[in-house]
């Protein structure tokens, strides 16, 4: 190690050996990737709870209210409209002593418009002063009548209890995760742009706690867990561990991504798959996905009959009374478990410690061809072309941004996809110097985003890394060279996008259509709440795609 600190005019000799043998270093860094990633299975840990105090599925369910919740359903199957049903929903909270309220709220884009009402019912701690709550949401929505009732019978039953040492709230939403917003900015005195909702009467204390709930049919079988929420944020492992052990209780087989506990390496490969798709491109997974944003933990619980039902309404009610008994009983938020982690089952998970050294063995081959153009370069001069890429990309992005909201942005944004396919040239005496700040800006890029969303960065790794490698590696065959301009169109985003599409599209037919609505359901996720995916394809997939296509023109 002495040798590595001492100034002697040379570079160290072991890095000079790695720095020569940075094509080997690069395939065998992806495939140990690759191992890595089979056998991450076997760093999985068995899921427990962290908080104490939750005490999950040991209190005794006293739910009695059957008679009222199937009278909802049979209302709400025999006259179902919106505007009488949040009447009847008011109605019912007002005549048993539930704060209730009406909220109003419009959403106005060029491409998406949307106006809606929620309906909300508080119910203020006995025990305590309002300054923390707890919230069960629900969609106001044909198709969760079942969901519906079983809500408002169990606000009915709670406003009776005299346990509560937390405001306890329902909301009925409007408009999925649009409603959901409108009531949590409302809440927290925010703003949202391109919205507007009616503030609200009763206030209540900050959230610990929030849960969603949902039914298909009256009787069930099984627990599906929705978690992934708005930039790859995951609720605190604890609530979802909360949830299933009140299914257990109650012998509902619990799901994540509609897959049970199985003990094949297959099965719990094909769940760890969807985990890390869902984390990386999925916004909007359901109403809890708003929660994220303002720092609230939240899940979604879907009830379903998959094989033999024997569970009902009645039992979907203990449920949500044990989880808002347990949320009641905590000291202070969640904090004691994990909020980063892979959920391969609902029995296991994989730690943030286990899963982050793939992107790392990822990462490492660029690292070392990095250093390898630092070595060969002779004198350090960069294109200008490289930095009105960078230019032209943030400023099509600022304008793509700003015209979301105007009824040109169809116009704009169908123009700007031409803006891909623009070929820049690169002089020879700069294509060391742009391919030694290329790499270390892929590196430094992708290696930040992990840190905010690992499975985009995962995913966009595994294509950035291989194709740059292979290039490089193979850089002086002649057919290949000549292959090399072809196969950078071949690598654009909007091309690998459509690939995508073809795999995974249900109807191959409209491809294009479903890129355009694909991009713009992006573009409106980012306008309203925020999402990383659209920024990063502009400011950062974009302008990568032209330096690399660059890069492949001149060494042509």
């Amino acid at each position: 190690m002495r040798s590595l600190s001492e100034s002697i005019g040379k570079r160290p000799w072991i890095l000079i050996k790695i720095v020569d043998k940075w094509k080997e270093i690069g395939v065998l860094s992806i495939l140990s990737c690759f191992l890595y990633v089979i056998f991450l299975m076997k760093f999985s840990e068995k899921t427990r709870i962290s908080e104490n105090a939750l005490l999950p599925a040991l209190v005794n369910e006293n739910f009695q209210y059957s008679h009222h919740i199937n009278a909802f359903v049979k209302h709400f199957h025999n006259n179902y409209n919106n505007r009488e049903n949040r009447k009847y929903i008011e109605n019912n909270l007002e005549m048993n002593g539930i704060k209730v309220q009406q909220q109003s709220f419009s959403l106005s884009l060029p491409f998406f418009n949307y106006s809606g009402i929620n309906i909300i019912g508080t119910i203020r701690a006995n025990r305590s002063p309002s300054v923390e709550s707890i919230l069960l949401a629900v969609p106001l929505e044909e198709n969760s009548i079942e969901a519906m009732s079983t809500a408002l019978a169990l606000a009915i039953y709670c406003r009776e209890q005299i346990y509560w040492a937390r405001d306890v709230i329902f909301v009925f939403v409007d408009g999925n995760i649009y409603g959901m917003a409108a009531y949590l900015s409302a809440h927290h005195g925010t703003t949202l742009p391109f919205m507007k909702f009616d503030r609200i009467k009763y206030h209540s204390g900050s959230i610990v706690g929030a849960f969603v709930i949902n039914a298909t049919g009256s009787v069930f079988d099984t627990m599906d867990i929705k978690y992934n929420m708005i930039n790859g944020q995951l609720p605190n492992l604890d609530l979802i561990n909360l949830m299933v052990r009140l299914a257990d209780k109650f012998s509902l087989t619990s799901t994540v991504f509609n897959h049970e506990y199985e003990s094949e390496w297959l099965d719990a490969m094909k769940t760890l798959k969807n985990a890390v798709v869902t984390q990386a491109f999925i916004n909007n997974e359901g109403i809890h996905s708003i929660f994220g944003l303002f720092g609230i933990q939240a899940v979604t619980i879907h009830l379903k009959n998959i094989v033999s039902a024997h569970a009902n309404l009645h039992d979907l009610a203990c449920i949500c009374e044990g989880a808002l008994r347990s949320l009641n009983n905590i000291i202070e938020k969640f904090h004691q478990s994990y909020f980063l982690y892979i959920l391969p089952n609902c029995r296991h998970f994989i730690s943030v410690a286990y899963y982050m050294p793939a992107i790392g063995l990822l990462l490492l081959p660029l690292i070392v061809r990095c250093l390898k153009e630092w070595f060969s370069i002779g004198q350090f001069a960069l294109s200008n072309s490289y930095f009105w890429i960078h230019l032209i990309a943030f400023t099509n992005y600022i304008i793509s941004s700003s015209l979301l909201a105007s009824a040109h942005f169809y116009i704009y944004h169908h123009f700007s996809l031409f803006l891909l396919f623009v070929p820049y040239y690169l002089e020879e005496k700069y294509i060391e110097s742009t391919r030694f700040i290329f790499l270390l800006e892929v590196s430094l890029i992708l290696g930040s985003l992990s840190l905010l969303n690992f499975s985009l960065a995962f995913i966009i790794s595994l294509i950035v890394v291989p194709v740059i490698l292979f290039f490089s590696a193979f850089a002086a065959i002649k057919q290949l060279k000549r292959m090399k301009p072809i196969f950078g169109y071949f690598i654009n985003p909007v091309i690998l996008s459509i690939i995508f599409l073809l795999l995974f599209a249900e109807k191959k037919e409209s491809l294009l259509n479903n890129l355009s609505v694909w991009i713009n359901e992006f573009a409106q996720m980012h306008l309203l709440f925020g999402s990383i995916i659209y920024p990063i394809l502009f400011v950062f997939l974009i302008p990568i795609w032209n330096i690399l296509s660059q890069i492949f023109y001149a060494c042509n």
